[in-house]
């Protein structure tokens, strides 16, 4: 009887430290948590003039790049810089430099990014660039930052680990690829290849020249058109499709779901083959363009815009 009352009461002492270490913590956090606010801020503006299409590559580590339309002629670059102290702030460092038309801007001297006790070591640039209506960019890379695209027509190359992309009202060819995070397009015309590890893909009313969309866990979601003669492929490991198309589209489909249901909705289709719960296959009107949507584990919906 002795031992177990012994063991009860280490118990309750044991219970008790816990709560007084967490009380503790709180208190600190409370007093010192302030120090891992990145409150220490320098800006860095340079413009450069161009005289053809502008190239625009930036790498970034910690931190947002917004892309917008500027001036003819010229590319604006407002670099953000944020750290927890005044030391950090010294060491971190937006190296910004021009190369003909190449405008090549770099993050430097935040090696001691990320969160070290109550995260007094934190350091972040932002990017607010303007170019011209035509310019390409690439690579447009942040480790662990949102990329954001508006209004631009070019050839554009974004990829970020942990963050979402999004280009609105863009025209031109976009590879966009992030590790953990959303890719969204919205508005605009030309060739897509967008992928996301774990997130969800989606492209909203584009008229398209191709896509290639693919997610390993994540939906993928689709309005918009297909040009003549395009080819067009969608993958989902874990996740469902879904996608809307104008009355008028003429495809070449090949849906395929592992575990998984197919649904195509207010388009007639001529199988090819015998469709199945989880497989369709054929034409719809005549087969000006392709679209192959393959999925793991999840649904395929194909559906005519307007119903």
């Amino acid at each position: 009887m002795k031992k177990r009352i012994t063991i009860i009461l280490l118990s309750l002492a044991l219970v008790l430290v816990a709560v007084g270490m967490v009380a503790s913590v709180a208190v600190a956090g409370g007093v010192i948590g302030h120090f891992g606010d990145l409150n220490k801020i320098a800006t860095t503006d340079q413009t450069f003039t161009v005289t053809g299409v502008p190239m625009v590559s930036v790498q970034n580590h910690n931190g947002t790049i917004t892309v917008t339309r500027g001036a003819e002629k010229s590319v604006v670059v407002h670099a953000i810089r944020r750290a927890a102290t005044d030391e950090l702030l010294a060491k971190l460092q937006a190296n910004i430099r021009q190369d003909g038309d190449h405008i090549i801007i770099e993050t430097a001297g935040d090696t001691a990014s990320g969160f070290g006790l109550f995260g007094n070591n934190r350091m972040v640039v932002d990017y607010q660039i303007q170019v011209p209506a035509r310019a390409d960019l690439g690579p447009i890379n942040s480790s662990n930052g949102r990329i954001d695209i508006t209004g631009i027509a070019g050839q554009f190359d974004l990829s970020t680990s942990n963050g979402i992309i999004t280009a609105q009202d863009v025209d031109g060819t976009v590879s966009a690829e992030t590790s953990n995070g959303r890719v969204s397009i919205t508005g605009g015309r030309g060739t897509l290849r967008l992928g996301s590890s774990n997130g969800i893909v989606e492209v909203r009313d584009v008229q398209t020249d191709g896509i290639d969309l693919h997610t390993s866990n994540g939906h993928v979601s689709f309005t918009g058109s297909f040009a003549p003669g395009s080819k067009n492929t969608v993958n989902a490991s874990n996740g469902s499709v879904s996608m809307a198309l104008p009355p008028d589209s003429a495809l070449s489909i090949d849906l395929r779901s592992g575990n998984g249901s197919v649904h195509v909705n207010g388009f007639p289709v001529t199988a090819s083959v015998e469709n199945k719960r989880n497989a369709v296959q054929g034409v719809i009107t005549r087969p000006d363009a392709d679209l192959t949507v393959h999925t793991g584990n999840g649904s395929i919906t194909l559906t005519r815009q307007g119903i």
